[in-house]
């Protein structure tokens, strides 16, 4: 945001809209809404995505994790389901605060949910 030409409250709310919607935003969607160029739009996406996954670095679970796998991925016709289906596994660690409210979440996508995967992605996020 620093030493841009796009006022502080566009950002705002560009990070508002970005990260209260489960399915994101496109540059066209959020230059429309917030009536700024999609060139500009789309670098604010850019940035925002970056720092993001930049801050999801800088801490680990502690205290009460949860843990879980899920697949994501459009099914096939006559495919498996559950850990037999053909869709990407995705490994999934969430910190619960004192009060069993979530804090923090960290996902990665994972090759298989066999137990060296699990211990490796357990060990990351401790």
């Amino acid at each position: 945001m620093e030493k841009t030409r796009t006022s502080l409250s566009i950002w705002f709310w560009a990070i508002y809209l970005f990260a209260n919607d489960k399915h994101g935003h496109s540059a066209v969607f959020l230059s429309e809404e917030l009536g700024i160029s999609y060139k500009t739009s789309w670098l604010m996406l850019h940035k925002i995505r970056k720092e993001m996954g930049e801050l999801d670095t800088q801490y680990n679970l502690s205290g009460i994790v949860e843990l879980d796998d899920s697949f994501f991925g459009a099914p096939k016709e006559g495919g498996k389901r559950g850990r037999g289906t053909d869709k990407t596994p995705v490994l999934i660690g969430l910190s619960l605060g004192e009060y069993g409210n979530p804090l923090y979440v960290k996902m990665r996508i994972v090759s298989d949910v066999k137990k060296d995967t699990l211990v490796d992605f357990v060990q990351d996020i401790y």
